[in-house]
């Protein structure tokens, strides 16, 4: 199953704004969580037939955007009842009644709005009873003062406080079955630290702008994304990165990685989703799907099935699956494509070596001719390759893996009909509709 490729399964308009963050519930993944910029969050549900989100439970209160949302399987405040926990731009963690959407608890600590959060875990048995009697259940919440926060599932209060960053919090995430978060901040370093004492670990140089997200691997291993366009692997212990993953071509807003099935997702405001996965010895990521969106790719998280979510700025939330048994209807999968298509892209294209050597464009006398390369076959994922027509129009090929052909993008006069997001050197991704247009500047 894993070496088929994600297809849509169903999407659903989930809010009135961007949904900026999904997630799902390990003990039941037809339960679908979004936070959105409309300062709200929802409970969704994938249907068992048809292609659209079932739409559930609303938790109404916050007053400003809605950062993150999950699912807490237990908190002794509530007397061990399940939750669901978010965090907004008003500075509160919120904890909500899973099954009637009231307000529970609000804790408070928060002196900016909190952004990111996780929720501490063990699997029994793995750690010290100590440990896992200390920390398991706690919430930890960072927000855009810089400032991470653990809070005490048991009382509600904030039980340690983590605040070496320099400027905002834009991850946070637990290694597997140990008591060491790691957080990614605006200043573009990543912080290992231990939630009992609150002691730094180490601290990770390499990415060369904001880091946006971050996720665990395992008990030593985690994973990073940010606004460089780099996807970066890391060890504790080691100062340099284990591998550096090039693809995304603008910022990543989100990472996730799925332990049953070895694979890394990550979403884009190139706007797509991409899955990394590993099929040597050395263990190398390297991508084996580019997924397609008709939006900005604000969030992404796998299911304990294997499906994928993702929710994206055209406050819509998308499940993909590899069963092709439940793949969405004909007429969805089109609609989606036409979608895809329908967006503007600006790049910019050079008629000339020198041209493009003083502009940054695309240098169109240096381009293969059409027939020289349609029957090349592509090596990567995703792989895109410019070329030029008898007419010297340009023309880009995109090989999809999974299809065993390259989609041809034509350009007709100023118009570039597609369903590939683009961008190159300096091209910027609009939102807007109708198709895809090409800038030319020279």
């Amino acid at each position: 199953m894993c070496d088929e490729a994600f297809i849509l399964q169903a999407d659903g308009r989930a809010h009135t704004s961007d949904v900026r963050f999904v997630s799902s519930s390990p003990h039941d993944p037809s339960a679908v969580f979004t936070a959105s910029r409309d300062n709200t969050a929802k409970l969704s549900t994938v249907p068992t037939s048809g292609d659209t989100v079932e739409d559930g439970l609303t938790f109404v209160g916050h007053t400003a955007f809605v950062n993150y949302v999950l699912f807490h399987p237990g908190v002794e405040l509530l007397d061990h009842e399940s939750c669901v926990v978010t965090g907004s731009n008003d500075k509160h963690v919120a904890l909500w009644n899973a099954e009637s959407s009231a307000v529970e608890a609000v804790l408070d600590g928060h002196n900016s709005g909190a952004c990111c959060g996780a929720i501490m875990h063990f699997t029994p048995g793995s750690v010290d009873t100590e440990v896992e009697d200390a920390l398991a259940g706690d919430i930890i919440s960072g927000d855009w003062g810089g400032m991470i926060l653990i809070f005490d599932h048991k009382s509600g209060q904030p039980k340690q406080l983590y605040d070496k960053h320099a400027t905002a919090i834009r991850g946070v995430a637990q290694l597997t079955n140990t008591s060491t978060i790691v957080s990614g901040s605006g200043d573009k370093t990543i912080h290992a630290w231990d939630a009992l004492t609150g002691r730094t670990i180490q601290i990770f140089f390499g990415h060369r702008d904001v880091v946006q997200c971050i996720c665990a691997v395992d008990s030593t291993r985690f994973a990073s994304a940010g606004n460089d366009c780099t996807v970066r692997l890391w060890s504790i212990g080691t100062d340099c990165s284990l591998q550096v993953l090039d693809g995304h071509d603008s910022l990543i807003y989100s990472i996730s990685w799925s332990p049953a099935l070895s694979e890394l997702y990550t979403a884009s405001e190139d706007r797509t989703v991409r899955v990394w996965r590993s099929s040597s010895a050395d263990g190398k990521l390297f991508t084996v799907q580019v997924i397609q969106h008709p939006c900005v790719v604000w969030s992404v998280a796998p299911t304990s099935d294997g499906r994928l979510l993702s929710g994206g700025s055209d406050h819509t939330v998308r499940v993909w699956t590899r069963d092709y048994g439940h793949m969405a209807s004909i007429e969805k999968l089109e609609a989606l494509e036409t979608a895809v298509s329908s967006q503007t892209v600006d790049v910019k294209i050079a008629k000339s070596s020198s041209a493009a050597a003083a502009s940054g464009g695309l240098d169109v006398e240096s381009m293969p001719f059409t027939h020289e390369i349609a029957q090349r076959r592509g090596t990567l994922e995703g792989e895109r390759l410019f070329a030029r027509n008898e007419k010297g129009e340009v023309e880009l090929y995109v090989w999809s893996a999974a299809s065993g052909r390259r989609s041809v993008l034509s350009l007709q006069g100023q118009t570039l009909s597609t369903t590939q997001a683009l961008r190159s050197n300096n091209a910027r991704s609009t939102s807007t509709t109708g198709n895809r247009t090409i800038t030319f500047s020279t």
